[in-house]
């Protein structure tokens, strides 16, 4: 399942580049053999939800929330119809119980990754 969301999201170079996509740490680092480039929809979902963890993940957030931020933020993020339309535009549609179960899986492994980042920090 997370093989057929990256395969869906992931794009050339060079559409990358037509879109207007940031290419400059990518390029960097594909020197390394470490990233590759991926499509617009999934680039958007991505800034949007940085964005969420940005004015969420902080110190005074987390002292007005306490231990359940995280899982807060997981519960909001994976109830809201913006998230999931964002999801279905890469996935292929959120009709039915498979995507709906990709739709979760992908908020709560991105959560977790931002979470344990937030703690070490």
């Amino acid at each position: 399942m997370v093989i057929a969301v990256f395969n869906s999201i992931t794009i050339e170079k060079n559409r990358a580049k037509d879109t207007g996509l940031p290419l400059d740490k990518v390029e960097r680092v594909e020197l390394f053999g470490g990233l590759t480039y991926v499509n617009h929809d999934y680039f958007l979902l991505v800034l949007r939800m940085e964005y969420v963890f940005m004015n969420m993940f902080t110190a005074e957030k987390l002292v007005m929330m306490g231990s359940d931020l995280i899982s807060n933020v997981y519960s909001k993020l994976s109830s809201n119809q913006n998230v999931k339309e964002l999801v279905c535009l890469f996935t292929g549609g959120c009709s039915d119980a498979v995507n709906n179960d990709t739709w979760h899986k992908l908020v709560c492994q991105y959560c977790q990754m931002r979470g344990k980042d937030f703690v070490r920090k």
